[in-house]
């Protein structure tokens, strides 16, 4: 599994900077309490880069204890990307991300009902449509051929954390995709079956860029990843 640098609560500081990180309301793996009200905004630690907030888990009292999500380091209404209530798990694919660099929660509770809360993985991509960076080259050649890179949009195929250190997750996976890492002279590095929405690289690739290529029957979704 991926192992997080921090554990970020809601209450533990009203900003911070990571990208790498596990994220979830004041109780942790216990419940949140009664009467709660807390902002926190998580900014990407690499300059320049997007911020990504995935949840994996959500129990909040619907109707009454809301987590609102806002786009940059301040709360307005202008801001507000969506407000996360009820139950849900990572298969509900509440993956929010923002060019600006930083997401901002803000969390209320009433006087009564105190669910789990929720969890989220924090991490950093170079923006939120996928795209890779300009400077890089956006092909590689395999057998001969060349395999052109489609940038990825997050409604269809997010592979996050870009950099990643020993393992890539998937924002959406079916069992029969297949993923080959090349690097960038289209050498295979590294191939198999996806399991579980993530690819452990934690052998076998250097600090450098490589090309992940998914394939799922006729498609084919290609992202640059980074290892640090």
């Amino acid at each position: 599994m991926l192992v997080p640098d921090e554990f970020l609560t809601i209450d533990s500081s009203p900003r911070s900077s990571t990208c790498n990180a596990i994220f979830t309301d004041s109780g942790g793996d216990d419940a949140y309490l009664n009467n709660e009200d807390y902002t926190q905004t998580i900014c990407s630690s690499t300059n320049g880069y997007s911020i990504l907030a995935s949840f994996t888990f959500v129990d909040i009292e619907s109707g009454f204890d809301a987590l609102n999500i806002y786009d940059g380091p301040i709360v307005s209404e202008d801001s507000f990307i969506f407000s996360i209530e009820g139950q849900a798990d990572s298969s509900d694919s509440l993956i929010y991300c923002s060019d600006t660099g930083c997401l901002t929660f803000q969390f209320t509770s009433d006087g009564s009902v105190t669910p789990q809360g929720w969890e989220a993985l924090i991490s950093c991509q170079f923006n939120c449509a996928g795209e890779p960076d300009t400077t890089m080259v956006d092909t590689v050649v395999v057998d001969t051929s060349t395999v052109h890179i489609q940038t990825l949009r997050k409604e269809q195929l997010l592979i996050y954390p870009n950099p990643f250190n020993d393992f890539l997750l998937l924002s959406r996976w079916d069992p029969g995709m297949e993923y080959t890492i090349y690097n960038l002279s289209g050498k295979i590095i590294q191939a198999g079956r996806l399991e579980e929405g993530q690819i452990n690289v934690s052998d076998g690739l250097s600090q450098g860029s490589y090309v992940l290529v998914i394939r799922k029957d006729d498609e084919i979704y290609g992202e640059i990843i980074f290892k640090e």
